[in-house]
């Protein structure tokens, strides 16, 4: 029997690497946000109801920090088309988001920065 490998060398040259970044065209409006909490089934009333959230210390409706993940336009997939694996399209393993940076309203416009990494 023969041993297969997947050489993947060329990725190696990215591997933590940022590369380019996912820039809204348009700012963040509430819809936006209130579509995402409820596709994610988020019941935090402080990114759906206007009423509720303007009584809260934020003042205003605010996203949760997931919403970064919906406004990036490869939601996640980007990294995974850089390099070349012979014999391939892409992989695609999954991703992890980390968010830092102040809350996000409605009128923001957010950057995503893209960096592949490999966890084995």
């Amino acid at each position: 029997m023969t041993s297969l490998t997947l050489d993947c060398s060329d990725i190696d040259n990215y591997l933590g690497k940022p590369i380019q970044p996912a820039r809204m065209v348009e700012p963040i409006n509430n819809g936006d946000i209130r579509r995402w909490v409820q596709a994610m089934h988020y019941p935090n009333r402080l990114h759906y109801d206007a009423g509720y959230a303007a009584q809260s210390r934020w003042g205003g409706m605010v996203a949760p920090q997931s919403f970064a993940v919906t406004m990036d336009c490869a939601h996640g997939s980007a990294p995974s088309c850089i390099g070349r694996v012979p014999n391939s399209h892409m992989l695609f393993g999954g991703d992890e988001w980390w968010f830092y940076g102040p809350r996000m309203v409605a009128g923001d416009r957010i950057l995503n920065e893209r960096i592949p990494f490999d966890y084995t």
